[in-house]
């Protein structure tokens, strides 16, 4: 518990393509105003004074400082008292009623539009950007919203079947009925078609264990449920090989999978069609390489704390890169560090865990500054604090809970009474806001460019 509490203290870096300006990291979080951040962005690190030596001097000093863009998450100081005292008045009906709702007249400032809608398009745009560029969307609380999910339940057939709480049977669906919303602005709520003409021509990439696997599975719903003819969105890897090889990948939207069979010759961008963009998922759990060493009655596996994991010629060109890693490093082999952790032919008889994040993170950080090009990819890293009992705390009414499959048997349901998945989250949920909040990002990074770009031609 003191490792979970200590050495990986919620908080995050996103590496944009200006990395040179950052803003001081916002003060401390009230606990009611937080959960936004811990579901999100969580990274291990700066809890921990002793980087790699050799890290790259951006990932050293990000890890301290907030980019130019709002952080996913604050740090925190470890205050278990508050913890426990929160923690008593959270009971069951948190899972009918959802979070605690802030006063109404506490977002008495935000208007319903970031500008007047009788503005020249110019001048809005402009005093838009001044409006976004000035709030943190990350500072602010979850709000009871009776507007519909951004798309039906049920509806989306890519939802890994342990987040698709509706069809696993779950009855009640009020943890639909929360939107995020920031104390000094609006975002406004995500329009499809909008994210569609932004990614055009664009590669977005998910990087990590099964929590970006459930950000990825809302980013392909959010997309496909905005294409009008969803039989040309096509499936460029399916489950079957995301299972063995470790990727997943759709195109929006592409020619039939009978053209493309009918003529193998044919180049796949040049059968793209409207958008020709690709949203893929990258399983890694770590970042870094698993491995495995020969012993005496076969192999056993280690973790190469020197590579980066095997699948980084793929993606490293990606326009949009998220990156996440924190929980498989909790699992007894990864936390007790004994004989497991490997640099170059030395497996390390015992190796502290947060010594051997710290290790992997900096091969990490290096190989994202020797290979990525920050002038054309955006770059977002998080992990997830291991006191993810403390995060359910916040939104414990969003998880699968026990309806983790369809048509469980009764010994199913027994074992999921006591194995109940606290880590995920239903879909439609709280990963749609997740994905919410990197878009608003990324559009106002876009606008910034564009509007720079407009001073400079009319100057």
């Amino acid at each position: 518990m003191d490792l979970k509490m200590n050495h990986f203290s919620p908080t995050s870096l996103i590496r944009t393509p200006t990395l040179l300006t950052k803003r001081t990291m916002a003060s401390i979080f009230t606990v009611t105003f937080t959960f936004i951040f811990i579901a999100f962005a969580t990274i291990f690190l700066l809890g921990n004074s002793h980087i790699h030596h050799q890290s790259p001097e951006w990932f050293k000093n990000i890890l301290n400082n907030r980019s130019q863009f709002p952080s996913y998450l604050f740090r925190t100081k470890n205050n278990n008292n508050a913890d426990q005292q929160f923690d008593k008045k959270i009971n069951s009906s948190v899972l009918q009623n959802g979070p605690a709702l802030a006063p109404s007249e506490s977002n008495s400032n935000v208007t319903k539009s970031s500008y007047s809608t009788s503005l020249p398009a110019e001048k809005k745009e402009k005093n838009w950007l001044e409006k976004m560029s000035k709030c943190d969307i990350y500072e602010g609380k979850w709000v009871k919203d009776d507007s519909p999910p951004l798309y039906e339940r049920g509806s989306c057939r890519h939802i890994e079947e342990s987040f698709n709480c509706y069809l696993n049977g779950r009855p009640d669906y009020g943890y639909e009925k929360f939107r995020w919303q920031p104390n000094h602005c609006n975002i406004p709520r995500l329009d499809g078609q909008k994210m569609l003409k932004f990614f055009r021509g664009k590669r977005i990439v998910y990087v990590g264990d099964s929590l970006n696997r459930n950000m990825w599975d809302s980013m392909v719903c959010l997309l496909t449920n905005s294409v009008k003819d969803k039989s040309r969105v096509f499936e460029a890897s399916g489950k079957t090989e995301f299972k063995k090889e470790g990727a997943y990948a759709f195109l929006f939207p592409v020619s039939s999978r009978l053209e493309l069979k009918s003529n193998p010759a044919i180049s796949l961008k040049s059968i793209l069609r409207d958008y020709n963009f690709s949203v893929e998922y990258i399983r890694s759990a770590f970042l870094v390489q698993e491995s495995e060493v020969p012993v005496n009655n076969g192999t056993k596996e280690t973790l190469r704390l020197d590579l980066i994991e095997k699948s980084y010629e793929t993606y490293k060109d990606a326009d949009v890169l998220i990156f996440n890693t924190g929980n498989w490093w909790t699992h007894e082999k990864t936390s007790e560090g004994k004989g497991y952790y490997q640099e170059g032919d030395h497996v390390h008889e015992k190796l502290d865990v947060v010594e051997a994040f710290d290790r992997a993170m900096a091969t990490w950080a290096r190989w994202v500054e020797a290979n990525v090009d920050p002038m054309k990819t955006h770059v977002f890293f998080r992990s997830y604090t291991l006191s993810h009992f403390r995060m359910t705390n916040y939104r414990q009414d969003a998880h699968p809970s026990l309806y983790r499959k369809p048509n469980m048997t009764q010994e199913e349901k027994q074992e999921f009474q006591t194995h109940q998945d606290c880590s995920h989250w239903c879909l439609p949920g709280v990963p749609d806001t997740w994905n919410q909040l990197l878009f608003a990002q990324l559009l106002l990074r876009d606008k910034q460019r564009q509007w720079n770009q407009t001073i400079n031609v009319s100057t």
